[in-house]
Order: structure tokens, then C-alpha cells, then sequence
């Protein structure tokens, strides 16, 4: 931590480590989910995902067996 005084662009805020690393977390989370709305705007298109391929079979299988 430092005890200067904060120049233009800077926050007087000092936050430990640990802090630091969730505040930055929290924005790569927040610009994600904003490039997942841009990119929908611009190609309104959705493929499923996490797993949901491998539910979908699980499912066929149970109802076949």
C-alpha cells in the first residue's frame, strides 16, 4: 500500500491483494457477459453448450434402455 496521495485516473482506494484479484474477476465477468450480448445483437444465433450434447444423449439412451 502506499501512502502518496493519488494522481489523475487513480482511485484512493488501496485494496489488498485478494481484493484486487476478485475487483478484476468481477470485470472480466462483466465484460463477458457484455460481449456474449453484443455478439448475440449482432448474429442473433445460440448453440447450446456445457454439456448439454452429452444430456441430450444420456436422455436418448435412458429412454432406449
Amino acid at each position: 500500500m502506499s501512502s502518496a496521495p493519488p494522481t489523475q485516473g487513480q482511485s484512493p482506494y488501496c485494496s489488498g491483494g485478494a481484493a484486487d484479484r476478485i475487483l478484476d474477476e468481477a470485470e472480466r465477468s462483466m465484460q463477458d457477459a457484455l460481449h456474449v450480448i453484443r455478439d448475440l445483437y449482432r448474429e442473433p444465433k445460440i448453440v447450446p453448450g456445457g454439456g448439454a450434447f452429452e444430456m441430450e444423449i444420456a436422455r436418448k439412451l435412458r429412454d432406449w434402455g
